[in-house]
C-alpha cells in the first residue's frame, strides 16, 4: 500500500523531473531555431555552423559517459542540477556574444551540461516506482522530450522572432529567454 508521503514525494519526483528535462530542450533547441538568422546577420557559413554543432555533439556524448558514471558517484540530484546550471549559464552567455569562438565554446559547455539530463533523471526516478510499474510510469514521464522539444522550439521562435520586446537584442533573446526559463526550473529542482 502506497501511504500519502511516498505519493506526495513520488508525485515531486515525478513532476520536478519531467519539468527538468523538458527544461533542458529550452537550451537546446534554440541554436538550430537561430542558425539561419545568425548566418545572415554574422555572415557565417553553414560550415561554420556544423562546426559547432559538432562541438556540442562530441561534448555531449562524452558528458553522457562522464555523467552516468559521476551520477552513480555522487548522486543524481547534485550532477543534474549541475549540468542544467552549466546550460543556463552557457545559453545566457550566448545571449551576449556573436563570436563563432565562443559559439564553439559555449555550446560544448552546454552540450556536457545537457548530457546530464538523461541518466541522472532515470535514476532519480527509478527508486521511487516498483519494477511492475515502471513501463507505465515511465512512458507518461518520457512525453517530457516530445512536449520540451516541442514547447521549446515554439520559444525559442517566438523569441527570436519578436518586434516588440528588448528589440534590440534580436535573435540573442532566443538565448536569453529559454536561459531565465531554466534558471527557475533548476531552482526549483534543486530546492
Amino acid at each position: 500500500m502506497i501511504n500519502k508521503t511516498l505519493k506526495h514525494w513520488r508525485f515531486r519526483v515525478f513532476t520536478l523531473s519531467w519539468l527538468a528535462y523538458a527544461g533542458f530542450y529550452f537550451c537546446r533547441k534554440n541554436f538550430s531555431v537561430t542558425m539561419p538568422i545568425i548566418i545572415d546577420e554574422l555572415g557565417y557559413t553553414k560550415n561554420d555552423m556544423a562546426i559547432v554543432l559538432t562541438v556540442y555533439s562530441f561534448t555531449y556524448m562524452v558528458g553522457q559517459f562522464i555523467s552516468g558514471y559521476m551520477s552513480d558517484r555522487l548522486g543524481p540530484r547534485l550532477i543534474v542540477s549541475i549540468g542544467l546550471s552549466i546550460a543556463v549559464v552557457a545559453n545566457f552567455t550566448m545571449g551576449m556574444t556573436g563570436s563563432l569562438l565562443a559559439f564553439a565554446f559555449l555550446m560544448g559547455a552546454n552540450g556536457f551540461g545537457q548530457s546530464t539530463g538523461w541518466s541522472g533523471l532515470i535514476k532519480n526516478m527509478t527508486p521511487w516506482y516498483m519494477p511492475k510499474e515502471r513501463g507505465v510510469v515511465m512512458s507518461w514521464w518520457s512525453t517530457c522530450y516530445v512536449i520540451g522539444a516541442f514547447l521549446a522550439t515554439i520559444f525559442a521562435t517566438y523569441w527570436a522572432t519578436n518586434e516588440y520586446i528588448f528589440v534590440e537584442l534580436g535573435w540573442k533573446r532566443a538565448y536569453i529567454m529559454p536561459a531565465l526559463v531554466l534558471a527557475v526550473i533548476t531552482i526549483l529542482y534543486g530546492v
